[in-house]
């Protein structure tokens, strides 16, 4: 479904490093996405730390219209019961491995979504957990499943003087338009050798490169990097380098990093694009062995 949404759009510079030199990368969106899904947008890659963002930057006008269906927004997801078993337990049992402590350990889930990881916190009695979301929307299937989801902003936790042994940012950061507010205030929030959890998007990836380098051979225009402009509105395409990057400018050491994807890419009933998913798919296998899948899992640590 291409559900129209009302942007605004305005020239940013990259919010990691504040460098305005920038690379155009190709073009992204309307024409350019297969579907016709999205609104045209310009992709530009930072010259210093590597971050993809488009730019002029969508801000949407009203951010309920993106969040405003659940249904939709987790479409392409697993069962909420199947992600919380699946997903959630082991992510907690990890949290309690990583943080050793003997004492209960409180973890903050920063956008919760339906709350999936907040009810298998639950599951632990070592473990108080609180989750904050943005969609009214996924705050009420939440509570429906018997979770409470708070609408707060970090700084609210920090004027509390609430601080966190572990923060879950479980599909967050590449959603986020102001990532470098995120993580500092995500820091913040942390006690001394405290733990963060991210997983997301990494761009640019194998099947991107490919289709980057196809595209431009061809004289096409566009990209496969982010979907700004369409669900799941991917805003900002971090890589290993500029994951670092950001979270070492506020205290916050790598100490694993994970690069893996499901490889099978789902196609329409067109045969065409069945054979490109086909190929796709096995593109991804490769980038699976070359540590240049889609998906990143990163272990953060706070050092001060």
């Amino acid at each position: 479904m291409n559900k129209k949404i009302n942007f605004n759009f305005v020239k940013i510079n990259c919010p990691i490093c504040v460098n305005s030199s920038l690379k155009n990368i190709g073009l992204r969106g309307g024409k350019y996405q297969r579907f016709g899904l999205g609104v045209e947008t310009t992709i530009v890659k930072c010259k210093t730390c590597s971050l993809i963002f488009p730019n002029p930057f969508p801000f949407p006008k009203n951010l309920n219209e993106i969040y405003a269906n659940e249904e939709e927004f987790f479409s392409e997801k697993k069962s909420w019961e199947h992600l919380k078993e699946i997903h959630g337990k082991p992510l907690v049992k990890k949290f309690i491995e990583r943080m050793n402590l003997q004492r209960p350990i409180s973890i903050l889930d920063i956008g919760s979504g339906r709350g999936e990881f907040i009810a298998a916190c639950k599951g632990f009695k070592e473990v108080k957990s609180i989750g904050i979301e943005v969609s009214d929307e996924f705050i009420k299937f939440a509570k429906k499943k018997g979770i409470h989801l708070y609408k707060k902003e970090l700084k609210e936790f920090v004027n509390e003087n609430i601080y966190f042994d572990g923060i879950c940012l479980s599909g967050v950061i590449e959603h986020v338009h102001d990532p470098n507010k995120l993580i500092k205030e995500a820091s913040n929030l942390m006690k001394r050798n405290g733990v963060l959890y991210i997983d997301c998007s990494n761009e640019p990836h194998l099947l991107s490169i490919i289709g980057n380098i196809y595209n431009k051979v061809t004289l096409n225009k566009g990209v496969f990097n982010l979907q700004p402009t369409w669900n799941p509105f991917h805003v900002f395409g971090f890589n290993p380098k500029s994951l670092k990057i950001l979270l070492e400018k506020h205290s916050l050491k790598i100490e694993e990093t994970l690069i893996w994807a499901n490889p099978k890419i789902k196609s329409s009933n067109s045969f065409n694009d069945k054979i490109k998913c086909g190929i796709a798919t096995q593109i991804n296998k490769i980038a699976n062995m070359t540590k240049l899948a889609s998906n990143m899992i990163v272990w953060a640590r706070k050092t001060d």
